[in-house]
């Protein structure tokens, strides 16, 4: 993957923040996407803190650690044509 900052195997590694603004500053088109994992809630997995759940209705509790609790990421469809956005 190639960005205005460089590749992602360039020396000092730039973060995905780095590199997303420095996509915005290039005018590159940035959308927003919903996590594969959670589906957009941000909690994946449950758990109550038992070894056998006994829980009539259990709700996802768990933090997902795809897009870390936020429900989706931020991608540069410049960067990432083949991104598959519009789920």
């Amino acid at each position: 993957m190639r960005t205005p900052v460089g590749d992602t195997v360039s020396a000092g590694n730039p973060t995905t923040e780095q590199k997303l603004a420095a996509c915005k500053l290039a005018g590159h088109f940035i959308t927003n996407s919903a996590c594969w994992q959670c589906g957009g809630e941000g909690l994946t997995d449950h758990d109550c803190g038992e070894d056998t759940c006994c829980c009539l209705n259990p709700e996802p509790n768990i933090r997902c650690d795809i897009c870390e609790g936020k429900g989706g990421y931020d991608i540069c469809l410049t960067c990432n044509p083949e991104a598959d956005v519009y789920d």
